[in-house]
């Protein structure tokens, strides 16, 4: 399925039609690509990235991130080290405040704070030294209307679902927002089925929200870091 054809599918399930209805279903197309992009652990969107630490130690995400951000410093000898979120328990250790919480099996050299769309290493780390970003990547923007990719290809008519539902919802139909609301959950239940029957030599799993929803030990063996 293309967009193009992703699009009039849309428009006739909500009844909708116009050049604002067209740009706003393709906005809810995308909308939804993200959505599902978010279900699954597929490894086409999985990317690494790389920088070097500087003096302001201030750092953007990337800007096609989507979810599941992984940070790693090397030390001194080039090794990979994770570099944990900033928890209130971590601060309340290390700077002595009354009762704190004990995470002495949990405090590694660096932690990062997360700022909306940024974040710091704490300590500041020595100027120079490699960062590495894991993370799921959103899915590209589809230029024109003939354009397709995984998604359109594979689950066309899911996309289609969860635009519909979007679109209800928009134009204030609850009976048709709840009608493509349970054929696009339907829809994405078959999709991760499919998907860890067609990867099953790999034990496919359907991917936490975060690497947070993982204990230290697990992350290191799916991330092959021992």
């Amino acid at each position: 399925m293309t967009l193009g054809e992703a699009k009039e599918r849309v428009s006739q399930y909500i009844d909708w039609s116009g050049k604002n209805a067209l740009t706003l279903i393709e906005n809810f197309i995308y909308d939804t690509r993200l959505d599902i992009a978010l279900k699954y652990d597929f490894p086409f969107l999985f990317t690494v990235a790389t920088t070097q630490t500087i003096p302001t130690n201030t750092y953007e995400f990337p800007e096609d991130f989507l979810d599941h951000l992984m940070i790693f410093i090397d030390d001194g000898n080039g090794n990979p080290i994770v570099v944990y979120e900033m928890t209130p328990g971590f601060w309340a250790n290390h700077f002595a405040i009354p009762n704190p919480t004990s995470i002495q099996s949990d405090v590694p050299p660096y932690r990062a704070i997360i700022q909306g769309t940024s974040f710091r290493i704490f300590p500041d780390p020595p100027e120079g030294r490699t960062l590495t970003l894991w993370y799921y990547r959103k899915p590209d923007k589809l230029s024109s209307d003939d354009s397709t990719d995984y998604f359109l290809t594979m689950y066309g008519e899911v996309v289609v679902w969860g635009a519909a539902w979007r679109g209800a919802v928009y134009l204030d139909d609850e009976q048709k927002a709840s009608k493509f609301l349970t054929m696009y959950q339907e829809g994405i239940r078959a999709m991760i089925a499919r998907e860890n029957r067609k990867k099953a030599d790999r034990k496919g799993f359907v991917r936490m929200k975060s690497w947070k929803d993982f204990d230290p030990a697990t992350l290191r063996r799916m991330f092959h870091v021992f």
